[in-house]
């Protein structure tokens, strides 16, 4: 997490928290891979890269014309590939990507977004990546084998995600967001089966 211009890690239970590097970013979006590296970004940046153990921050990404900056990394299940969000001055400009570890030179695209686009693993050679559409989430089928998208997107549910950042649950039974409100905040929670929850937070 990024707190006092530096990437921190901490245990589950919020304890022995640590330093792992500075930066020159108060916030951003990170990932961390089973190999002991931790990819991450800022708002206006490309992607870098730290060992997790804590160390300088290598370039990962560079940006070209018309990106703005590279966002939400996340590992897919070998550890190594990763995709990310190329955010452009338009929404029709933006793209996730899928590259790696081993060959970051290598970028490949996916498909046009302007959302997180998170991979759920349903076993097997692959699984599903979930993104924001224009009107609905959406979700894609996805190759661990090829890394490559095999098949056309289907709607996954109704639009909750706010400026491109959403989740969902681990059966993919719920989806969630972040709504700003002026004193705080409020986590919207929506269900397969219609229902709408909302929490409020200062």
């Amino acid at each position: 997490y990024f707190r006092l211009s530096s990437i921190w890690k901490t245990r589950a239970d919020g304890t022995q928290s640590q330093a792992v590097c500075r930066t020159t970013e108060l916030s951003g979006q990170g990932a961390w891979s089973p190999n002991g590296t931790i990819v991450f970004t800022g708002l206006s940046q490309p992607l870098r890269k730290v060992p997790a153990s804590g160390g300088e921050p290598e370039p990962l990404s560079k940006l070209d014309e018309p990106e703005l900056r590279h966002s939400w990394p996340q590992f897919l299940p070998d550890g190594d590939h990763f995709l990310y969000t190329s955010i452009g001055a338009n929404a029709s400009d933006s793209t996730v990507y899928l590259s790696s570890l081993s060959n970051p030179a290598i970028r490949k695209p996916l498909f046009k977004a302007h959302s997180r686009a998170l991979f759920h693993n349903l076993g097997g050679d692959g699984g599903l990546i979930v993104y924001q559409g224009d009107v609905s989430m959406l979700a894609v089928p996805f190759s661990l084998s090829s890394f490559s998208v095999v098949g056309d997107p289907f709607s996954a549910g109704p639009s909750v995600a706010f400026n491109g950042q959403f989740g969902y649950g681990w059966t993919m039974s719920y989806y969630y967001r972040i709504r700003p409100l002026s004193n705080g905040g409020a986590l919207v929670i929506s269900g397969e089966d219609g229902r709408k929850d909302e929490f409020t937070y200062s």
